[in-house]
């Protein structure tokens, strides 16, 4: 390869990476398709650069939320770097944990155990047990057990693993340690064990303060996840103070560009609309859907996530056409969503997904059904009212609660992950 076209990748990643961490995916993506052709165009002597942009490709179109796109461009850069390194080379399971990732995403879960297991294999084999690769692989498949199976009995001793691997090897200020004790948190507050994860989450935020700042994103990720406890406990005053501490982090870094930013004011929603403070709420929650909408598209599930959320604050205000229409916008994107886990995902993804939509749902169909039933003229607005009226004392908060997954320091508000775009491109 030519070494001014060498350069003008690298500098290329570097943009894209830039493009990345301020959530501006689309451009990213289209800084990423010009490293492609320049890779395909000029592959090099072992096509790592090619291998890299691929995986950077399939990175950014999860991000969007375009999973067809995205599985073949994983599935040829796992392919190239199986051609060219050896089985034990530290790209190779970087792409197994990022594929992993993807067929949990898309609800298949068998091939996501599968990879998440051979990337283990691969590294208790070359590397030992007591290192740090195989404990981080040791939390991959823990954090799988627990968010996607919620087989917590088989996730709890693999994160215990894990956390000895890390102390024994005096890690214990590493931010990789820190990340497993939030997903072992996550589990105890999963099984309702709040007294066992408050340590936990208190311990890994003072880690990662310690080590990145208190500026930085994955210190907003570790306020985020407390805050969440503390809601789940009903500490509502303590919660919404760490729910305010990470948002000020996350619009100091990327003002309103950044997916994380709309996440953080869709948590301060739902928190203010479980208080039952609902004009704190709806500003939130109108800024997060907007700033989705702007960053993410109008067709992407955080959309619906936020349009059915501001539906609940509608419904909780007798506000029935609003709802509704709101509802309705969500339902097409969910129509659409429909068809990539139809067309990606296997059969228990499919019946988990309608599941969830019809919990989102069912209350509401089922009072359009019974107007019907009876002739009534004005059917859908007189059961969206009646949905409001019963929705305002059970309505239940969707905060996305931060866990880490496939990367250190986790994919959510941090950086410096592996399976960011430009993190697996060849140095040289």
């Amino acid at each position: 390869m030519p070494e001014d076209v060498e350069e003008q990748i690298i500098r290329l990643n570097e943009q894209q990476t830039q493009l990345y961490q301020k959530g501006k995916y689309e451009q990213a993506l289209d800084v990423a398709f010009q490293v492609y052709a320049l890779a395909q165009q000029y592959p090099g002597q072992d096509h790592r650069y090619l291998a890299g942009s691929l995986n950077n490709l399939a990175v950014l179109s999860m991000e969007m939320g375009k999973y067809t796109q995205a599985e073949p461009f994983y599935l040829k850069a796992l392919e190239i770097y199986r051609q060219i390194l050896k089985k034990d080379d530290p790209d190779i399971i970087t792409m197994l944990s990022n594929l992993a990732s993807f067929y949990e995403l898309t609800g298949n879960y068998s091939k996501a155990e599968s990879h998440l297991r051979e990337a283990l294999r691969i590294t208790q084999t070359a590397l030992g047990e007591y290192n740090s690769d195989y404990a981080f692989s040791l939390n991959n498949l823990a954090l799988f057990y627990y968010k996607r199976l919620g087989r917590y009995e088989a996730a709890e001793p693999l994160f215990r693993q894990a956390v000895k691997i890390y102390r024994k090897l005096g890690m214990e200020m590493d931010p990789d340690f820190a990340n497993t004790l939030n997903n072992l948190a996550g589990l105890y507050e999963s099984m309702s064990q709040y007294a066992a994860a408050r340590p936990l989450y208190k311990r890994a935020l003072r880690i990662i303060g310690a080590v990145k700042g208190e500026d930085h994103p994955a210190y907003a990720t570790g306020l985020n996840n407390l805050a969440y406890l503390y809601e789940s406990m009903g500490r509502y005053t303590a919660a919404e103070r760490l729910y305010r501490r990470a948002l000020k982090i996350r619009h100091a870094l990327w003002d309103d560009s950044h997916p994380d930013v709309a996440d953080s004011l869709n948590n301060l929603a739902e928190l203010y609309q479980a208080m039952g403070k609902y004009s704190r709420a709806e500003p939130c929650a109108r800024r997060a859907l907007a700033m989705r909408r702007k960053i993410l598209g109008e067709v992407h599930p955080d959309v619906a996530q936020s349009l059915h959320s501001l539906a609940g604050l509608y419904a909780a205000t007798d506000r029935a056409p609003d709802a509704l229409s709101l509802m309705n916008e969500a339902s097409a994107i969910n129509d659409w969503m429909i068809g990539q886990a139809f067309s990606l995902g296997s059969e228990q993804q499919r019946m988990e997904y309608l599941a969830t939509l019809q919990g989102n749902f069912a209350g509401f169909l089922s009072l359009v059904h019974q107007y019907h039933a009876v002739a009534h003229a004005d059917c859908p607005e007189d059961a969206c009212r009646t949905w409001c009226r019963e929705h305002r004392d059970t309505s239940a908060t969707s905060h996305r609660v931060e866990c880490t997954e496939r990367t250190p320091g986790g994919r959510t508000g941090t950086p410096d992950s592996r399976d960011e775009p430009g993190a697996t491109t060849a140095s040289g």
